[in-house]
């Protein structure tokens, strides 16, 4: 159980850390309003390889303006606003959407100037205009899946990016981290608080070259040289860290659920058998008092 607990705890620790790369890179997204650009590059792809080849250019609306169409928001949209909220209108990027559904994306095509041209080809028949409609929505779908999967991978590498700038920052090692924990969770079983200074090995003085193993040379190179495994050691579990908390908190999160059911299930299972032994001494009670009843009422009546 002593690994569990301290697996548990460096589940946690993780997930802190993890959720602090993310909210770092979520404030990062809203700075340069990575998700108004995605959608916008969706509609991009929209135009230009759906709508235009479908059914050609139309006069004097462009990329530009139908981007415009498609993302701008309905709030606040053509009315009277005080500077104060056109300031705020402006930090927050109010004016544009981050993401649009189907249905969404269709009641706005028909209010573009490609209306005009769907209703021209499919004639007033329904069953054309389905078609056609069929096609465009099931093109925005694709596109739309497609650019799920590069910003989540994108979302992924610059996770890993700030976890490996956390690490590096604060020298992270989590095997260092895991064996304090072991240390701590062996502390608490015995309800003695820990005495010691490094009960979270984090920060630049728990580098390798302040422990008592580092050979000391003559410059630089010859001690980098003499102390190479220390050194390779050292940077790769720093790069394991990274790896570990660019995995991301909901990761770490259902890890954490699952190793604290595993405690908690462990932990009913001796409850369990009490209440198992429990009831089977109160059925023989039982057993014991309705015999003995038996026997009286013979007893009685001989």
């Amino acid at each position: 159980m002593l690994w569990v607990e301290a697996s548990i705890a460096f589940a946690a620790v993780m997930m802190v850390l993890s959720t602090f790369v993310t909210v770092i890179i979520e404030v990062g997204h809203r700075f340069f309003r990575s998700r108004e650009q995605g959608l916008r590059q969706l509609m991009a792809h929209m135009y230009q390889d759906v709508l235009i080849p479908q059914f050609g250019e139309t006069v004097d609306y462009t990329l530009k303006h139908f981007q415009e169409d498609m993302v701008k928001s309905d709030f606040l949209h053509n009315q009277q606003i005080s500077l104060w909220q056109r300031l705020i209108k402006r930090i927050i990027n109010a004016k544009e959407l981050t993401a649009l559904e189907t249905g969404q994306f269709v009641e706005r095509l028909a209010l573009t100037p490609f209306a005009d041209k769907i209703e021209h080809i499919s004639q007033n028949q329904s069953h054309t205009l389905s078609i056609l409609l069929n096609h465009i929505t099931r093109q925005y779908y694709l596109f739309g899946e497609s650019a799920s999967v590069y910003f989540k991978r994108r979302a992924g590498f610059y996770s890993l990016l700030g976890a490996l700038c956390l690490v590096f920052s604060f020298n992270i090692n989590c095997v260092d981290l895991f064996y304090s924990l072991v240390e701590l969770s062996a502390w608490i079983n015995k309800l003695m608080l820990p005495n010691t200074p490094d009960l979270f090995p984090i920060g630049w003085d728990q580098a390798p070259w302040y422990s008592d193993t580092w050979h000391s040379g003559n410059g630089l190179i010859n001690q980098i040289f003499v102390n190479a495994l220390p050194l390779a050691f050292w940077v790769g579990t720093l790069l394991v860290t990274a790896a570990m908390i660019g995995l991301g908190g909901p990761f770490w999160f259902d890890l954490y659920k699952k190793l604290s059911m595993f405690v908690e299930l462990r932990n009913r299972q001796g409850s369990f058998s009490q209440i198992a032994e429990k009831e089977e001494a109160d059925w023989g009670f039982v057993f014991q008092q309705v015999r003995q009843a038996h026997l009286l009422k013979q007893t009685l009546e001989n």
